[in-house]
């Protein structure tokens, strides 16, 4: 599905604002000059070190600019570096907490939950949430509560 340019430069704006709040940001040049604008080659090698996959810079120049959306893959360890969530990268969604829109029974088992199992629950949680859990990660998690269940 093609998105719209207006949503592409949503993205840009987001994308920008995220990689200069974690301290990617340079003065800006020509145009620019007297403004601060997102280091892109800085983050684009911090990524590349984060994640040992290739990145360029020109490819997120072309984020900020609002031309391009990022590869679905990037967006957990993007969400990583830049300390946010999928909702609100990709979509602007603020989510105050990741357990707020819970199901009746989750909250019921967080009430009844000691307070070390709530945290480790609300790191599975925030995980899944940013699109970090991996098939693997998802194969543990039933084997537990398989276990649960007999």
């Amino acid at each position: 599905m093609e998105r719209s340019e207006e949503e592409k430069q949503l993205f840009g704006d987001r994308i920008s604002g995220l990689i200069m709040q974690a301290g990617y940001k340079r003065s800006g040049r020509g145009d620019l000059s007297g403004t601060t604008v997102p280091n892109c080659s800085a983050f684009a090698k911090a990524y590349v070190k984060h994640t040992n996959e290739k990145l360029s810079y020109k490819s997120v120049e072309k984020w900020c600019r609002g031309e391009s959306f990022c590869e679905t893959k990037r967006i957990p360890a993007l969400c990583e570096l830049l300390e946010t969530d999928r909702d609100f990268l990709m979509g602007g969604v603020e989510s105050s907490s990741v357990l707020d829109n819970t199901s009746p029974e989750l909250q019921a088992l967080m009430d009844m939950a000691t307070p070390r199992s709530q945290s480790i629950i609300e790191q599975i949680a925030e995980a899944a949430n940013q699109g970090r859990l991996t098939e693997d990660d998802l194969t543990l998690l039933k084997s537990i509560a398989d276990r649960f269940q007999k």
